[in-house]
């Protein structure tokens, strides 16, 4: 039975194309639409890449683009453009913001600021508190300052540079204005003149304003004959200036400039010279700069000695200043401020170099990089610059604590004395001070 063309009532378009012997048509593809080479019209084989052997994408068969780098933009050797591998570290282990995979930077600091032993670069611990136990205002643990006083000016007895208590007395039982618990002075009369046995410091049993010890006036009244009482004021409590205990007047208004009493004192109890009726200042210094007890602005008295035993000079009787430092600056052990004893050794036996009187420093390395033991390394691994054969340092990193690897580079390939590998500093000068067109510096 014919069945005739099974295309035939298909509406499909018949490939009229005529091709050569070869099997190409007149633009030199073939069926397949692939020139003699292999490739597409688009410029791509079987297999989709170019005659450069890139994909549509610009990939070759390994998935590198002709800058060698992969879809996700890294290289063969696992580095990025920035530098860094796909667990986001650079060659030398440090991520984009310079910290390596312990999370400390070139220089050993973690992102707080902060060393391995857990100092940062103003030398306060985490807990807040440098090496010799102060905070950054200068306190330790206990609260109490390198000189023994609290942020109240205390000492851990309570007792203040000057000799107060924290109930204001001194050990004598005197507040600074002279006065004991009782109220009395070491004469024995009161902020009014009048002893325990009620007698004012006069002689008569009233002050000048005529008043007794219970505040009673000679005309038997608590006011005396111009209506004030002991204190100056009136019955409705006002003064001789119009000025309530609070420092207002009868109308509500209060002090609010300075003026001056019959006596000469404003509403703050100083005179125009700027002294109390006691003689002091605001600062509590007489006209001859001194305190109630003797001492200067700058807590010295006519000595020259201050509350504490030392001189101007910061000595005291012992010759020894504040630190336990004497005139020659060495302690009762013969060390100077920085540590180091006349034989320039300090208390572990090291001198400003770092080494014994043997030699060697406190890893046991000499000069010459040779351990104790014999060889080039400690018990632990460790070669005089503190790094193993592999290249790590002590401090856990390939760096030391200024920044140099095993080699003596920093991070940027330069020596410590700042050259790299090809003996050129940072701005492209040999030792010489010579370019690499052998050009010097600041020439034209």
């Amino acid at each position: 039975m014919n069945y005739g063309d099974p295309l035939r009532d298909k509406n499909i378009e018949r490939d009229t194309t005529i091709y050569n012997s070869e099997g190409f048509d007149r633009r030199g593809f073939n069926k397949f639409g692939y020139d003699r080479h292999g490739f597409n019209e688009q410029g791509f084989n079987a297999s989709g890449f170019d005659k450069y052997g890139f994909d549509a994408q610009g990939f070759d068969k390994n998935g590198y683009n002709n800058q060698g780098y992969d879809k996700e933009g890294f290289r063969a050797t696992g580095y990025n453009k920035a530098g860094f591998d796909r667990t986001g570290y650079d060659r030398y282990g440090y991520d984009a913001d310079g910290y390596n995979k312990s999370g400390y930077n070139v220089q050993g600091y973690d992102r707080e600021g902060y060393k391995v032993d857990g100092f940062n670069r103003q030398g306060f611990h985490k807990n807040g508190y440098n090496r010799d136990g102060y905070d950054v205002h200068g306190f330790n643990r206990a609260g109490f300052n390198k000189q023994g006083y609290d942020k109240y000016g205390f000492n851990k007895y309570g007792v203040s540079a000057q000799g107060y208590g924290t109930d204001g007395f001194n050990k004598l039982g005197y507040d600074k204005n002279g006065f004991n618990r009782q109220g009395y002075n070491k004469f024995g009369y009161d902020k009014r003149g009048f002893n325990r046995d009620r007698k004012h410091m006069n002689g008569t049993m009233y002050d000048s304003k005529g008043f007794d010890f219970q505040g009673v006036h000679l005309n038997n009244s608590p006011f005396d004959d111009h209506g004030f009482d002991q204190a100056g004021y009136d019955a409705q409590g006002f003064n001789k200036r119009g000025y309530n205990r609070e420092g207002f007047t009868r109308d509500g208004a209060h002090i609010s400039e300075k003026t001056y009493d019959e006596e000469g004192y404003d509403q703050h109890g100083y005179n125009r010279d700027g002294f109390d009726r006691a003689g002091y200042d605001a600062s509590g210094l007489n006209s001859l700069g001194y305190d109630s007890e003797g001492y200067d602005a700058q807590g010295f008295n006519k000595q020259g000695i201050d509350r504490e035993g030392y001189n101007r000079d910061g000595f005291n009787k012992a010759g020894v200043d504040r630190e336990g430092f004497g005139k020659n600056g060495r302690n009762r052990q013969g060390y100077d401020k920085k540590g180091f004893n006349l034989q320039g050794y300090d208390k572990n036996g090291f001198n400003k170099e770092g080494y014994n009187r043997f030699g060697y420093d406190r890893y046991g390395f000499n000069r010459d990089g040779k351990h104790a033991n014999g060889t080039k390394y400690d018990t632990k691994g460790f070669d005089c610059n503190g790094f193993t054969p592999q290249g790590l340092h002590r401090n856990g990193t390939d760096r030391d604590d200024q920044g140099y690897d095993k080699s003596g580079y920093d991070a940027d390939r330069y020596d410590r004395k700042g050259f790299n590998k090809l003996g050129y500093d940072r701005s492209g000068y040999d030792k010489y001070g010579y370019d690499k067109s052998g050009f010097r510096a600041g020439s034209k």
